[in-house]
């Protein structure tokens, strides 16, 4: 499994798991950082899951909103 199936598992978990709820601002870097990755396979995760309908990019900040 590579980095970017990692990430789009992680955070797709915790949207699935109630641990980010609607509403809640996902920041890319805090992602990054918790997960020990670089930038890249955080942010082809987060495209994936804007891709299904789960997040929504919000301002500037490239913080994320949970729509699920």
């Amino acid at each position: 499994m590579n980095n970017q199936e990692k990430a789009y598992l992680f955070i797709k978990d915790q949207i699935n798991t109630g641990h980010f709820k609607p509403g809640h601002l996902l920041s890319e870097n805090q992602t990054r950082i918790k997960l020990n990755m670089s930038r890249t396979p955080i942010r082809e995760a987060i495209k994936q899951l804007e891709n299904e309908g789960l997040l929504v990019r919000q301002g500037q900040k490239k913080s994320l909103a949970i729509l699920h």
